[in-house]
């Protein structure tokens, strides 16, 4: 096999590493390629090396120490990793298909010695693990040697300097919640409902198609959730109860005939987390159903989440999220608030 090997740090919270190292029994080290700093979008590939067909192999552990810039602070991880699973998921054995290509290991590196680990292909990605790093200390003649007299301090400010996205958002708002990216990785058991309905204004509900009505029939649901993955696969899975992050971006396609569309959802990271957050509670293996009525003909969308024994389900707002719709390739909608750059239901 092939496999590639990554780094990741989020956009805002950019990191660098003394060096990070996949490893075996036998000695086998694979070395993420460095990248300086790491900054992009979280669970994405920034860097890659690739371990050829002869000296590839499903690593056993991680061994890395890394710099979190916005902190100033170094961390250290040397931790065991769950090889036969990591080896069933490259190998789609615990899977309905097997057409999953996996390309990349990716390691991911947050504030607060927080590390990801996924595994990533084109068209969908895992968690494997989420762990949390030792802070220590590391002289900056080690880490950079080839820079005498440089400061942590300079170094780190370097990168948030003024104008970057790093620097505004950290003079804007300072160093993240300590417990933001646990929440970016917390794991809820759910699945999606799509439901194509009337909104009817008078009753002010969701009435179904009469016999005999041209109802839309459903193709897909694609998503990337806040915890770095994303599931392209269209193979009905997301439709099934399963363990995953917060919805981050949603496209959900469906057709009339011939006539095609698709829906891109962009989530208000706060206000989806605080619904998530109320509606779980300290129960997220609860099994729930996230159900998205859509009255196509009138643009009007509707999410909610719902668990067996509610009377009514929990209505996520429309302030939650931005919409832009397409018909054959031509918008046909956006919501007021929609302000994403051009291109962005691309991705």
């Amino acid at each position: 096999m092939n496999i590639l090997v990554s780094g990741n740090a989020h956009l805002l919270y950019p990191c660098d590493f003394h060096f990070a190292l996949l490893g075996d029994a036998d000695d086998n080290t694979m070395a993420l390629p460095p990248v300086s700093p790491m900054a992009g979008e979280w669970g994405e590939v920034l860097s890659t090396q690739m371990a050829e067909e002869d000296d590839a192999f499903m690593p056993e552990y991680i061994d890395l120490v890394y710099l979190s810039l916005a902190e100033g602070k170094f961390y250290s991880l040397e931790k065991q990793l769950p090889t036969e699973k990591m080896l069933q998921w490259w190998n789609g054995k615990d899977l309905n298909d097997k057409h999953i290509d996996y390309q990349n290991i990716v390691v991911g590196f947050a504030p607060y010695g927080r590390v990801a680990l996924w595994l990533r292909g084109e068209r969908k990605s895992v968690l494997v693990v989420w762990e949390k790093a030792v802070e220590i200390k590391l002289d900056m003649s080690d880490f950079r040697p080839d820079n005498p007299g440089l400061t942590l301090d300079q170094y780190c400010d370097y990168y948030f300097r003024e104008g970057t996205p790093a620097g505004v958002h950290l003079q804007q708002f300072g160093l993240p919640p300590r417990d933001l990216f646990d929440k970016y990785m917390q794991q809820f058991n759910y699945r999606y409902v799509p439901r194509f309905m009337h909104w009817d204004d008078g009753q002010e509900d969701w009435m179904p198609y009469e016999e005999g009505e041209l109802e839309p029939e459903f193709d897909y649901i694609e998503e990337a959730l806040f915890d770095g993955t994303h599931d392209k696969l269209h193979d009905g899975g997301l439709m099934k109860y399963h363990s995953a992050g917060k919805p981050k971006k949603l496209a959900v396609k469906w057709h009339v005939k011939k006539a095609q569309y698709t829906a891109y959802f962009w989530m208000d990271e706060d206000i989806i987390a605080d619904i998530f957050e109320r509606f779980y509670g300290v129960h997220t293996d609860t099994q729930a159903d996230l159900e998205l009525h859509i009255d196509y003909e009138r643009s009007i969308f509707e999410f909610s989440l719902f668990r067996e024994g509610m009377r009514h389900p929990m209505y996520i707002s429309a302030d939650t999220y931005q919409l832009i719709v397409f018909k054959d390739g031509f918008e046909r909608f956006r919501s007021e608030n929609y302000n994403q750059p051009s291109g962005a239901w691309v991705w």
